[in-house]
């Protein structure tokens, strides 16, 4: 293993005007406090449990504006099923869950909910009414704090198992702080997020214009989109279980799922102690340190350190 301490985020290629970079992922879990237990063991610093109105909870890992969403349910009699114009993330989320645990949805960056919902509904996409919430959420110093939110969804034709929308912040000041994005693994950013299909290239044109991305790269593992904040992958089976390794897949999805995160570490020795530490089976595979769903609850988590700056 090798220590990398001189680059301390990762690097994209530039994007367009209209481009959308990762804002956050949404990981499902059948129990909150297990799934906290987890995200901790794999060195992540997570913020106080808040719970949203319509019957799910969560705990989330800071990052350089972008996060990782724990998800559980917490009441699910407050759930309201999505309507024909409407897009239920609770009952999304719930349903996920009696399939299986994992990343169930995809999040990007939105500077204005209805111009997001205008260009999907121009691009040919779905499109639904925007979702506004607000919360309460706890501060580094206890106290609570208003965050609020204004949520554009879309959907990806013939997929039920990965759910998409962008998330405009009301609220930054109160949902950001630099306590909570200091990791013991030294994760500083995501550097990819992983889909799987039988044909990636069936994705591609969604995955455009979804992103607001133009430029796809094509490769024999499949598709890739550089945002402004990570990329965003679609490949086959064989080529996941080759990058996060053999037991990485244990199925192979029929339509498009979310299956991986790879993160951007500061200091790689200082994440494979972090693990250690943590009492996970690690992978020290490529050019990344991999553990695997069975033990991060249906979702292969990877470490890299991100690339030298010039």
């Amino acid at each position: 293993m090798t220590t990398n301490k001189a680059a301390i985020e990762p690097q994209f290629a530039p994007s367009g005007p209209g481009a959308r970079g990762i804002d956050h992922l949404v990981v499902a879990v059948s129990d909150l406090d297990a799934g906290r237990n987890v995200w901790q063991a794999l060195g992540f610093t997570l913020t106080p449990r808040a719970e949203h109105p319509w019957g799910t909870a969560n705990h989330l890992a800071q990052l350089d504006h972008a996060f990782i969403e724990v998800l559980g349910l917490a009441d699910a009699a407050k759930i309201k099923p999505s309507g024909r114009n409407t897009f239920s993330f609770g009952a999304f989320n719930r349903d996920y869950l009696k399939k299986r645990q994992g990343a169930s949805m995809l999040v990007l960056e939105s500077h204005d909910a209805d111009a997001d919902i205008a260009d999907f509904a121009a691009a040919g996409l779905d499109t639904f009414h925007r979702f506004d919430f607000e919360r309460l959420a706890g501060q580094p110093g206890g106290e609570q704090e208003r965050v609020a939110f204004s949520l554009a969804f879309t959907r990806a034709g013939g997929v039920k198992n990965a759910g998409f929308f962008t998330c405009q912040q009301h609220e930054p000041d109160h949902f950001w702080h630099a306590e909570w994005q200091r990791h013991a693994n030294s994760t500083v950013g995501i550097d990819e997020i992983t889909l799987v299909a039988p044909d990636p290239a069936d994705y591609h044109i969604f995955l455009s214009r979804f992103t607001g991305v133009r430029e796809i790269h094509a490769s024999s593992f499949g598709i890739s989109i550089a945002t402004p904040r990570g990329r965003v992958a679609i490949v086959t089976p064989p080529a996941f279980r080759y990058l996060y390794g053999e037991d990485s897949l244990p199925d192979a999805p029929k339509t498009l799922e979310i299956r991986g995160v790879t993160f951007a570490v500061a200091d790689f020795g200082q994440a494979a102690s972090s693990l250690v530490a943590g009492g996970l089976k690690v992978a020290d595979r490529l050019d990344r340190l991999t553990v695997g769903p069975e033990a991060a609850l249906g979702l292969a988590v990877a470490f890299k350190a991100p690339a030298e700056r010039n």
